[in-house]
């Protein structure tokens, strides 16, 4: 049962992660719509440097918990598939490759700020791949949510509103990957959507599996132990 009990912590990990995405997402204010002017880029970074470089260090740093948190949710889709991890391993895939494609932009989101003085022309240019490296993102988080929303409605691990919710953000994420060929604003709304709606279902998954957070291989080794030492 301790093992189970160290399920239950790391499940803290993804309302953590989300505080901490939300804070380092909010703190640089309103950045400019991807479809802005070199200038309005450079004003931005001129102003608010030093908040971006922190925003960034903070988002890093919640990778660790949305790690630990996905790690419990891993259990419960390895068990519920015995032992044959389709998938989960689809939903693991798809938050690493949503991990790697976010760091590389927040690593440029930052080079930015760092260098600052130095964007001159190169701004406006710089901010549309950063604004398509955040489109790109979104299948992976796509991905990751709908993998998880799939075995939901097939085995009922979670409520059946939750997998419709799972299902609605990975539509929302799909949609939001439109950024890679088109810039404006309504594409950005689907980013935006599918972003707090991913952190809303985290929210959500959390609290379903704090109320059992010991996983069914857990509760098969207990029932073995049991019947041998009640057969010896």
């Amino acid at each position: 049962m301790n093992d189970g009990k160290w399920q239950r912590y790391a499940l803290v990990g993804g309302p953590v992660f989300v505080v901490l995405s939300i804070v380092g997402a909010f703190l640089p204010g309103s950045p400019p719509a991807p479809d802005a002017s070199t200038a309005k880029v450079n004003t931005f970074f001129a102003d608010h440097h030093g908040a971006i470089k922190a925003g960034v260090w903070i988002g890093l740093v919640a990778s660790i918990f949305i790690l630990w948190w996905f790690a419990t949710l891993w259990r419960y889709m390895f068990d519920l598939e015995g032992g044959r991890p389709r998938l989960a391993i689809v939903a693991l895939g798809g938050l690493v490759l949503s991990g790697a494609v976010y760091t590389a932009a927040n690593a440029l989101f930052s080079g930015m700020a760092l260098r600052y003085q130095d964007l001159g022309d190169n701004a406006g240019l710089l901010w549309g791949i950063y604004s398509a490296l955040g489109a790109a993102g979104a299948i992976g988080v796509a991905l990751h949510v709908g993998a998880v929303a799939a075995l939901g409605f097939r085995t009922r691990f979670l409520p059946q509103w939750l997998n419709g919710l799972g299902a609605l953000v990975a539509l929302a994420n799909v949609l939001a990957t439109l950024g890679i060929a088109n810039d404006s604003s309504g594409v950005l709304a689907f980013l935006i959507v599918g972003f707090f709606g991913w952190v809303l279902w985290i929210i959500a998954v959390t609290v379903c599996l704090w109320r059992r957070p010991v996983v069914a291989a857990e509760m098969q080794s207990v029932t073995v132990v049991t019947a041998t030492v009640m057969s010896s």
